[in-house]
């Protein structure tokens, strides 16, 4: 990969770290009009992103595709999941949470969890995993077909794809057939994927333009947008085409400005894109942090510890505590895992020798 490529990839990094922020933020009872503008675009951002670095030479090796897939989706929803529905009877006798599973219970949990059909209250954000396999996979096979059809993956026919996905989402949405565990979110996370490799495409042959205009106009128009248009991924019936072409503007837009901040603000959100799946798995867990506090101050009953995502609070600013830990509690305990995982294999390899 040249320095050139590997720069490129970094400012991708920088959106994911963006985006996961967003997230954590919109989870954290931040003003409505700003959890409005956030939810119209920070999660087909990160469906975009995925399309965007898919690899075309993936199409010759799908077991090898498959594989990678099943690997850093499935296999963390699961294992994720199960260690939390172990932890969850614990959790509850310190008020995490407000039920406790019995034996019926956890064995039903376990069935959702294989089949990706539901996780734990902690790990809300899990849906995300299950819904970009679905959509890694179908576009994936999209493309299978397509190029067995003598269908080349031009601009024009992604675009025309991702249109085609979009709308099914808008039918599936509006009817009473139902497909097993694949609804209009799934299609329309698959759109957002196919627009994101249709968006590399375009990206390729327009190299020679102004970023920084184009991302800017972009913003801009996203902005005023937002006044007007209202949604999120799990959006249903006519809304579903103005949101697609917002989050769409918004997405586009991110990804060409990220480029233009500084070196030191581009190493720590680059940092932060690369551990997504931390936060996304210990952030609801790590506001129990700023709960409890807000609890001991404001002398309030400890039962409420178990509102989720966050204790019902008046405070203007408390959101903004709640997003700072949620984003930097899951990092340690990236780094936490990271030390002990290396002290493991240290103290393996010596017991060898």
């Amino acid at each position: 990969m040249t320095v050139e490529n590997e720069k490129h990839y970094a400012e991708i990094s920088v959106a994911k770290g963006i985006m996961i922020i967003l997230m954590v933020i919109g989870h954290s009872s931040t003003p409505i009009q700003i959890q409005n503008s956030i939810y119209l675009f920070h999660m087909p951002c990160f469906f975009l992103i995925s399309g965007y670095l898919f690899k075309e030479n993936y199409l010759n090796d799908t077991k090898q595709f498959i594989y990678k897939k099943v690997k850093g989706l499935y296999f963390p929803f699961v294992k994720w999941s199960l260690i939390f529905l172990l932890l969850h009877n614990v959790l509850y006798h310190i008020n995490f949470y407000n039920t406790q599973y019995n034996a019926s219970d956890c064995l039903s949990k376990v069935l959702q969890i294989v089949t990706m059909t539901g996780s734990e209250q902690l790990l809300g954000g899990f849906w995300f995993l299950k819904e970009l396999l679905y959509a890694s996979i179908i576009s994936f096979l999209l493309f299978k077909l397509l190029t067995a059809l003598n269908f080349r993956l031009k601009l024009s026919t992604l675009v025309i794809c991702s249109l085609c996905f979009m709308f099914l989402a808008f039918c599936q949405s509006i009817t009473t057939f139902k497909i097993p565990t694949i609804g209009n979110q799934t299609l329309l996370a698959t759109s957002y994927f196919i627009a994101g490799t249709a968006f590399h495409r375009a990206d390729m042959i327009f190299t020679k333009m102004n970023k920084l205009l184009i991302g800017t106009s972009l913003f801009i128009i996203f902005i005023v947008s937002s006044f007007f248009v209202k949604g999120s991924i799990n959006s249903q019936g006519y809304i579903i085409f103005p949101y697609y072409a917002v989050s769409i503007i918004a997405s586009v837009s991110l990804i060409y400005l990220t480029k233009y901040l500084g070196k030191r603000t581009m190493n720590v959100l680059d940092f932060i894109g690369k551990n997504t799946l931390y936060i996304l798995i210990f952030h609801f867990m790590s506001f129990k942090i700023v709960s409890l506090a807000y609890i001991a101050i404001d002398k309030r009953s400890f039962t409420e510890l178990a509102s989720f995502p966050v204790v019902e609070n008046n405070s203007p600013y408390l959101w903004i505590i709640y997003s700072i830990v949620g984003v930097v509690v899951p990092l340690l305990i990236k780094q936490g895992i990271d030390k002990v995982s290396s002290y493991n294999d240290k103290f393996l390899l010596k017991c060898k020798n």
